[in-house]
């Protein structure tokens, strides 16, 4: 999966895109007339230092990695941590972000 680059593209799918809202996640998924899927993630300052937003980031992205199969093509997919994503487990984050994904109809 590729990874949003521009802002624009982040900006688009806010507006206009579908929203999930869990504890510990934000999940914005727009439909794109591409034959594949790109993953942006946001994880602001507030959550903490740079190493703890890091390391926040690379869970989500580990997570799309592993159930990338399963996930359809033809979205941008934004993910926008929250907070509670700091202190959670990972099989809660896993749990939680697939369960998003089920909700916005993206994964198969």
């Amino acid at each position: 999966m590729n990874s949003i680059k521009e802002n624009r593209i982040f900006r688009r799918a806010y507006s206009k895109g579908c929203k999930c809202i869990c504890g510990e996640f934000v999940l914005y998924c727009l439909k794109n007339n591409l034959n594949e899927s790109f993953l942006g993630v946001t994880v602001s300052k507030k959550l903490g230092k740079a190493n703890i937003r890091n390391k926040v980031r690379r869970r989500v992205k580990e997570i799309i990695r592993l159930n990338e199969k399963n996930i359809k093509s033809g979205y941008f997919i934004v993910v926008v941590a929250r907070t509670r994503a700091v202190y959670a487990e990972y099989q809660l984050l896993e749990k939680n972000l697939l369960g998003l994904l089920e909700e916005a109809k993206i994964i198969i």
